[in-house]
């Protein structure tokens, strides 16, 4: 498949899981789908609740765990997205598309943070082309957009 067709996912929301042994910090443990949650109730729980928050070096990605009620959050942060956005513009890919956007923070969420990256990668990216004199629209896309599916694509030419 060709890479310009591959669009990497993002989630604004968690996945919980129940009965997750206490073991490895739930990480790679069996467990049983509980519900989705909201990234605001991922972050309400992480001050009050007993979780304990991780990084998933493999994935990338950030979980949450509650040894005492066996409970494991995977979900996705405003560090997990900015490695997802730019691992798609670095590698030339078709994109990120993220599901779903009322489950963002209302202000300096994570769409906003896939638009920031996105814009430091362009900047950095124009800066480069300039110094080297190649300023042809054929090495570089001109910029990108957000459609009605929730995806902003590497290349909108």
């Amino acid at each position: 498949m060709p890479k310009e067709k591959i669009v990497i996912g993002a989630a604004f929301f968690g996945k919980v899981w129940e009965n997750v042994p206490d073991s490895n910090n739930g990480l790679y443990q069996p467990g049983k789908f509980k519900k989705s949650e909201s990234i605001q109730k991922i972050d309400d729980l992480l001050k009050t609740d007993g979780y304990t928050y991780y990084w998933d070096i493999t994935a990338q990605a950030p979980y949450i765990y509650n040894a005492s009620k066996k409970l494991f959050i995977t979900y996705d942060n405003k560090k997990s997205i900015e490695k997802k956005t730019r691992y798609a513009l670095d590698k030339g890919l078709g994109g990120i598309m993220f599901w779903q956007l009322g489950l963002d923070y209302y202000k300096d969420g994570l769409l906003e943070t896939i638009y920031d990256v996105k814009k430091i990668i362009q900047i950095n990216r124009s800066a480069f082309y300039k110094k080297l004199m190649i300023c042809s629209s054929a090495l570089y896309p001109a910029g990108c957009v957000f459609s009605a599916y929730n995806c902003f694509t590497a290349d909108c030419n």
